[in-house]
């Protein structure tokens, strides 16, 4: 008897109500501690655009290839939880997309059970292009005073993912809409964001429009397909080179470093006239063989340029630490680089 009396008075101090309802300060506690911990890093959004070409290209065209970083940096005149993030065109080396150079401040909102993702443009942006690397240029940034804080960007938990959704500040909507005036004309406008997060994916959709009916109005920015903007985590490889592409010529040895997002090297050929090798590693989606739907692995691929089939791949899991292949031409090893 003593022994239940025990456990009943352990369960109500314990009680799931407390500890584990929607919009608890436990749950929101964890899911600023989720945002804070899956958002940051390197993401490139070619793995979706690859799919598109080989599956189905959406019914309002392929999505661009997006480079995305974000970083947690410490900015303590700005806020204590802080992110800055930025999105590129093309990949590492593209230009930056306007208006992309973001501080995002992060904080509880208990009154509307959400954690909030207060997105601030930053000041003078070309300025500041990749400011987390440069601790000179953290201490110098400044948000635009101009843009910014007219909705909520309001995150809550979905099963095994956080999901951020725009809303009026006066609302305790969910939906993902929010109207604005826009700072540069003034004119009323309807903006729509949604974010899905996980450890290993970002999904993003955002526009803007004119009007009261989406499907009608005028749209200044975004899709009207409402598709997302799939943006996938990388990791850094280093790979061990031992290539002779002909008989003649000398080998290529060494180490080139490259992300397991599409990344890629080429080595050039000993004579003009001949193509290129590249080497290609991707952790993407492929069909299942010999069974219906889509499974996660890794590819490290060598092929010539142009070329319709490969020289030679390998396939590990997709978490995989190291990746290797022999062909005729030689042999290529890649190993997780340090995080």
């Amino acid at each position: 008897m003593g022994r239940r009396i025990l456990l009943v008075v352990l369960l109500a101090a314990v009680s799931p109500g407390d500890v584990f309802a929607t919009g608890s300060p436990p749950e929101l506690a964890q899911v600023r501690d989720d945002l804070l911990a899956w958002l940051p890093g390197e993401y490139s959004s070619l793995p979706q655009l690859l799919m598109e070409r080989e599956l189905r290209t959406p019914s309002e065209g392929e999505h661009e290839n997006w480079y995305g970083v974000f970083a947690k940096v410490a900015v303590p005149h700005i806020g204590e939880n802080v992110i800055y993030g930025q999105l590129q065109i093309g990949g590492p080396g593209g230009p930056v997309v306007p208006g992309s150079q973001m501080l995002d401040i992060v904080d509880i909102d208990e009154a509307n059970k959400a954690v909030t993702l207060a997105r601030r443009r930053v000041k003078t942006p070309e300025s500041f292009v990749s400011a987390y690397r440069d601790p000179g240029k953290l201490a110098a940034i400044e948000i635009e005073p101009d843009f910014g804080g007219e909705c909520d960007f309001r995150w809550r938990r979905h099963g095994e993912q956080i999901v951020g959704r725009l809303a009026d500040k006066d609302s305790a909507d969910f939906d993902g809409t929010c109207t604005a005036a826009a700072t540069a004309s003034g004119v009323s406008m309807t903006y729509d964001t949604e974010w899905i997060l996980n450890p290993w994916e970002l999904w993003l959709y955002e526009s803007s429009h004119v009007g009261g009916n989406r499907d009608e109005a005028e749209l200044i920015q975004g899709r009207r397909d409402r598709t997302h903007t799939r943006l996938y985590k990388m990791r850094q490889f280093v790979c061990a080179l031992d290539v002779r592409l002909t008989r003649d010529s000398e080998a290529v040895s060494g180490t080139m470093n490259i992300n397991d997002r599409g990344g890629s090297f080429a080595i050039d050929p000993p004579s003009p006239e001949e193509s290129p090798v590249l080497v290609s590693l991707l952790r993407g989606y492929w069909p299942k063989a010999g069974a219906r739907g889509m499974e996660e692995r890794l590819r490290l691929s060598v092929e010539r340029a142009a070329a319709q089939q490969p020289l030679a791949e390998a396939w590990a899991d997709p978490l995989a630490a190291d990746i290797g292949l022999k062909f005729e031409h030689g042999k290529i090893a890649c190993t997780l680089g340090d995080a």
